[in-house]
Parts: structure tokens; sequence; C-alpha cells
């Protein structure tokens, strides 16, 4: 509820969120984004951890993935990860930020 006021009051431009790529915590994380976009926020998502390539395929994540990364750009911290989220995400989406720097 909160995140819905901010979102009706402060209207900003761009949603920053550090998001899980798979398992509960992207179910978790997945409506937070979904919600940004329905407010038309541009959405950068910070991806910190591996293991979306398990779930590319499993079939709530198979339409869900995609909802989430489309038109949203993707920070990783290396260009080594990139495998991991390419049936999702293009490599235009993608800027690297080593180790936060």
């Amino acid at each position: 509820m909160n995140v819905l006021w901010k979102l009706i009051t402060h209207r900003p431009d761009i949603a920053y969120l550090a998001i899980t790529c798979h398992g509960i915590g992207f179910l978790k994380d997945a409506p937070f984004v979904l919600l940004c976009k329905l407010f038309g926020c541009k959405i950068v998502l910070h991806q910190h951890n591996k293991g979306m390539k398990a779930y590319v395929d499993k079939p709530v994540y198979r339409w869900l993935l995609p909802l989430v990364y489309k038109k949203s750009t993707v920070i990783l911290l290396s260009w080594l990860l990139y495998d991991d989220i390419s049936a999702v995400v293009q490599r235009e989406q993608v800027k690297v930020c080593p180790n936060g720097i």
C-alpha cells in the first residue's frame, strides 16, 4: 500500500528496484515492478543474483518474466551474468556496473 500511495502522490519518472530473478523472491518482487509500470515509470532493475535460466520454462515464470523485464533496463555486475538472463532480456537492455562502482 505504501508503494501505491507513493506512486499516486509523487508520480516518479523512474523506479529503481533490486529484485530477485527467481523463486519466491521473484514472485514477491514482480508485483512492485508491474505496479510501477502501470503508473508509467521507467524501470531499472538491479540484478544481484543468478538462477533465472532454470525458471524460464516453468509455467508461472514463462509469462511473468517477460512482463517484468520487457522495456526495463537491467543492471548486472558483469557481462558474465548475461547468459543467465539472455532468454528474457535483450543485450541492449543491459548496463554493467562492476561491483556497484
